[in-house]
């Protein structure tokens, strides 16, 4: 197919086809092999089974947080030493 920027009558059945003149070869080949999609007839290149299926209620009960570890007799880490704690924090004072 050929663009032009004008309208143009359709090449006549039969007619030579027009081709563009290049003055030097684009690239020359640099590899020993054909570039081609290749066959899918060898395990090379046949595709990864799909992976099993589990059922939307089991895939939204694994994204559900895990309930904090509670060690009992053991010291609750991260409690007032500055660690991470699951409590909301407390509201900004009203500004006057």
């Amino acid at each position: 197919m050929l663009v032009t920027p004008e309208v143009v009558a359709p090449i006549p059945a039969g007619a030579p086809l027009p081709d563009l003149k290049y003055p030097v070869k684009f690239l020359p080949p640099n590899t020993g092999i054909p570039m081609n999609t290749p066959d899918a007839k060898n395990p090379a290149n046949t595709q990864a089974p799909a992976p099993a299926s589990i059922p939307v209620e089991k895939l939204i009960e694994s994204m559900r947080p895990e309930a904090p570890l509670m060690i009992e007799g053991g010291t609750n880490f991260g409690s007032a030493t500055g660690g991470i704690s699951s409590a909301p924090a407390a509201p900004a004072a009203p500004s006057q």
